[in-house]
């Protein structure tokens, strides 16, 4: 079923959206409107950026996952939720686990309690954890092993909500990487491209499962109506396994320019990420390179297996890194990102 063939299910349904102020809530409730919804709800805190969504006919509800108001209020006559909202950087595993899996918890209690339609959950790879030594790719079925803080919350997530979900029906959403138009973290090898100088931690290749922002929210979306994803979990992600250093090469062909390339050991990244921990508390946010960012980047593969995807809803992920790459490119330079 083409898109427009399948996004009209969603026209005249109520539905909130948490994490609407991020890089995908914010094009996934573009996405809702473009359909016609009769109403979006975003879950929204006082201090929430209105910058991505400011032209929105969106709902704003304050509130937030951690206590306080109710939610219940926001939940009345809503048809689905779409729930992104969670920290990917935070200073302990309890923090991580008050929003990410206890947040996930209340929320979906008070969904259950205002009888909503369908909870559609978007949780992470990271849950999951990397390959082990030998599993050429992971499937939904595979034994979570995180290796990180925020893994470890999102596997709990996964847990809290079908604990705490009654019958409602739910759906979990795992995305690998995910790049495109707006993303920050992946910017940074873009800038680093384009100063010609982009060094490759580890001496060894490493291999990973990609998804471009869009196709990540046309695959979630078609989760939502898709009958045969009720109580599932699924990977989304393109087809095809890319190395570091071929992620690297797609950045320099978009931008035009080559860059130094040097592969340099985990050994020197773990004492620049030893230092930035030891200066984390006197930080703002969290640093991007930490001790536990340290333990995602060592493990040597990254790879899902969609296939259950393509089986329950028919869609495969169609932009390929190679083209995600170009037009995310080309979206950095129109916002002088880059």
């Amino acid at each position: 079923m083409n898109s427009q063939a399948f996004i009209g299910g969603y026209r005249g349904k109520r539905v909130l959206v948490t994490g609407v102020s991020g890089f995908i809530g914010a094009r996934l409730a573009r996405r809702l409107v473009v359909a016609g919804v009769a109403e979006i709800r975003a879950l929204m805190r006082p201090s929430s950026s209105r910058e991505l969504i400011a032209d929105l006919p969106l709902v704003p509800v304050l509130g937030d996952l951690e206590g306080g108001a109710e939610l219940e209020p926001a939940l009345e006559g809503v048809d689905l939720v779409f729930h992104l909202a969670g920290l990917t950087r935070a200073r302990s595993l309890a923090e991580f686990r008050r929003v990410n899996a206890e947040g996930t918890a209340r929320l979906a209690a008070a969904a259950a309690r205002a009888g909503v339609g369908r909870f559609i959950h978007t949780s992470s790879l990271a849950a999951v954890g990397p390959n082990p030594v030998g599993v050429a790719t992971l499937d939904e079925d595979a034994p979570c092993r995180p290796v990180t803080w925020y893994g470890q919350s999102k596997m709990e997530s996964e847990e809290r909500l079908v604990d705490a979900i009654g019958e409602v029906p739910w759906t979990i959403v795992r995305p690998p990487g995910v790049y495109g138009p707006g993303e920050r973290d992946f910017l940074t090898m873009f800038r680093m491209v384009s100063r010609r100088f982009a060094p490759i931690l580890g001496l060894r290749p490493k291999a990973y499962s990609f998804v471009y922002s869009e196709d990540l929210i046309e695959g979630m979306l078609r989760l939502g109506l898709a009958p045969g994803a009720e109580r599932g979990r699924y990977f989304v992600a393109a087809p095809g396994v890319h190395s570091d250093a071929e992620m690297l090469g797609y950045i320099e062909a978009a931008l035009g320019r080559r860059a130094l390339k040097p592969r340099l050991p985990h050994l020197l990244a773990g004492g620049l990420a030893a230092l930035n921990d030891l200066v984390a508390p006197l930080m703002k946010r969290p640093p991007l390179l930490s001790g536990q960012k340290m333990r995602e980047l060592r493990p040597e593969r990254w790879v899902v297996d969609c296939s259950r995807l393509e089986r329950d809803t028919g869609f495969v992920c169609p932009t390929g890194l190679a083209e995600g790459i170009r037009l995310t490119a080309a979206w950095y330079r129109d916002q002088g990102w880059i």
